[in-house]
Order: C-alpha cells, then sequence, then structure tokens
C-alpha cells in the first residue's frame, strides 16, 4: 500500500466531519487509502471500480481494503454511505457512465452526507457540477486551508456537496 499522505488531499478532507462509512468510487488501485485511514483510522472504506486488474493491484498491495468490481452504471444494493469520493472521474470518456452515476448518487447518500469531487481540469469539474444541478447542495471549500503541494493536476478542481436531507 502507498503509505505516503496526500497531503493536499488530506486538507481538502480535514474539512469534512469525521465519516463511518466512506465509498471511494472509481477508486482504480485506491491509492490514497492510507490517506484515508491516517485521518479516519475507524471508518470502513469502500473501493469500487470497474477495472478487475486496478483492484487486484489494490488488494495486493492492502489485503484488508474491501473492494467491489462494478460498473457505474450498475452498483450493488450498497448500505447509504455519509462520504462519497469521486476522484478524477474520467468524465471525457465515459460521460453516460459518470452521467448515470451522479444522477443516482443521491440514494446512495445517508442525510446529512458529504461528496467531494476531485477533477484535473475546469471544464471536467463544470460537466460534473452541471450533472449534479438540483441533486446535491455545493458547500463552500474553504481555500485558505489547502496544502500548496501536488499542484500538478492531482486535485486542483475540487468541490464539497451536500445530500438534501433524503
Amino acid at each position: 500500500m502507498n503509505t505516503r499522505i496526500n497531503y493536499r488531499l488530506a486538507s481538502l478532507l480535514r474539512q469534512l466531519p469525521t465519516p463511518r462509512l466512506i465509498y471511494d468510487l472509481g477508486c482504480g488501485g485506491l491509492d490514497d487509502a492510507f490517506t484515508y485511514r491516517a485521518l479516519w483510522p475507524a471508518a470502513q472504506i469502500v473501493g469500487l471500480d470497474r477495472d478487475r486488474n486496478a483492484l487486484r493491484h489494490a488488494q495486493r498491495r492492502d489485503p484488508s481494503l474491501l473492494l467491489v468490481e462494478a460498473k457505474l452504471t450498475a452498483l450493488p444494493l450498497l448500505p447509504r454511505a455519509d462520504l462519497i469520493l469521486i476522484r478524477h472521474p474520467d468524465v471525457d470518456r465515459h460521460p453516460d457512465e459518470w452521467a448515470h452515476l451522479f444522477a443516482s448518487l443521491p440514494a446512495l447518500l445517508v442525510s446529512d452526507a458529504n461528496v467531494l469531487i476531485t477533477t484535473y481540469t475546469a471544464p471536467e469539474f463544470d460537466r460534473v457540477r452541471r450533472w449534479l444541478r438540483d441533486r446535491l447542495l455545493p458547500l463552500p471549500i474553504n481555500a485558505a486551508t489547502l496544502e500548496a503541494v501536488g499542484l500538478d493536476g492531482r486535485d486542483r478542481y475540487n468541490g464539497y456537496f451536500k445530500s438534501r436531507g433524503i
């Protein structure tokens, strides 16, 4: 497992309440599991991705990870989470799948849950924001608390959203 903390991501996550159940949607190799665990050691972290090889890699690095192979358009029945992380969604390569996921996102959240979405580019983030319109409430990010590291595209454009009390 990657045992380095992603400080920019950690500074984003510190602005959220402590979650009990986290879904990392489109998690790939779940490279930032160590960052999640460093902040919230008691939280259950579930990574979901369509890429079986990425999930196998993640499982070899950390056998304790709970990983689920699933397409965004056919997620299994899951308990509602209080935090969903969507980092670097490939909205340009799979726009229909991501649009479907964002439309169904409220059904994955408990009341008063949080969602953090990060993208590489502003146009990607604008597309995500359009898909989420009227589904989740946008929340401000305190940019003054963000770590000034890793600005090579990772977690550069980001937003917090909150469920609408479903």
